[in-house]
């Protein structure tokens, strides 16, 4: 496991392998292995499955990514539901949303 500079943690599971880079917040949330969370990404009451990757300044708020999940950066994500192997582009905004 890696943790960049300035990462907040707080009350959460961070499984092995998983970098969580600098500036990132993670609370109340469940991170897979090896999965990456971008710089500045904000990860809140949320399930990040397992080789998945969250871009850079993207907030995740009560949702949940199946395995090898791409989110890129600047995206939002708030209750969504994404499955496994799908790709959520930059800057998307997904709001009680199921990608399947």
């Amino acid at each position: 496991m890696k943790i960049g500079h300035g990462v907040y943690l707080s009350n959460s599971i961070i499984d092995n392998y998983t970098v969580v880079e600098d500036g990132a917040r993670i609370e109340d949330s469940v991170v897979m292995d090896r999965s990456i969370i971008g710089p500045g990404a904000r990860v809140q009451s949320s399930i990040v499955g397992r080789h998945s990757y969250v871009g850079a300044g993207t907030v995740l708020w009560g949702s949940v990514l199946g395995d090898d999940v791409w989110v890129g950066s600047n995206a939002y994500l708030h209750y969504a539901k994404i499955w496994p192997h799908k790709v959520v582009n930059d800057g998307v905004k997904l709001e009680n949303f199921a990608l399947t």
